[in-house]
């Protein structure tokens, strides 16, 4: 090695710095385009029971990091009843806090279900993923009744809407699909 190959102090510092900030630029943007938006979702129910019980999940898609959340849950006052709700499996099985707070004493036209992971951990997935299933019993027929899951457009008050967070607490986006039930709306072929 001859004196004309070596490299000086400023170069080396000037292409250790360019690697460098190369690579806090590529880790920032590697986590930019992996910031997701959360979709909660509810389907739409068709069914013909003149009285008894059925289930409605709610499912959500594309979970980053999630360490809490809560879904608040309306649907037609009168024509249902929620009687219980079991969460899907990644809330199961884990050390939690996790309650329903319903907005109604009887339970008859929305209800706040909440989960959070204690301790630190979070759940990630782009697969759907249950959050909860609730169980109505059906109070009228025929009858119908929307399912909506609140946002932060609702009129209600702040702490009511669904909201997806952070282990930091903060909020994440999302996004929600409502549903439906109608039940003895349309009569059943011969």
């Amino acid at each position: 090695m001859n004196d004309n190959d070596k490299v000086s102090p400023q170069t080396f510092v000037f292409v250790v710095g360019g690697i460098l900030t190369f690579i806090v630029i590529a880790v920032f943007l590697n986590n930019v385009s992996h910031a997701t938006t959360t979709s909660f979702s509810i389907p739409d129910y068709s069914m013909w029971l003149h009285s008894g019980s059925f289930q409605v999940t709610v499912s959500a898609s594309t979970l980053s990091n999630v360490s809490a959340w809560q879904v608040n849950l309306t649907w037609t006052h009168g024509d249902l009843n929620l009687t219980s709700f079991t969460y899907g499996s990644p809330w199961t099985g884990v050390i939690s806090v996790n309650k329903i707070n319903r907005s109604s004493a009887t339970g008859t036209d929305s209800a706040l279900i909440g989960f959070a992971l204690n301790n630190g951990p979070t759940y990630s997935s782009t697969n759907p993923t249950t959050m909860f299933t609730a169980i109505f019993r059906i109070l009228a027929w025929p009858s119908s009744s929307s399912f909506h899951i609140t946002t932060s457009s609702d009129t209600v008050p702040r702490g009511l809407v669904t909201i997806p967070a952070n282990a930091d607490a903060t909020e994440q986006s999302y996004n929600t699909t409502d549903g439906s039930w109608s039940n003895c709306l349309l009569r059943p072929g011969p």
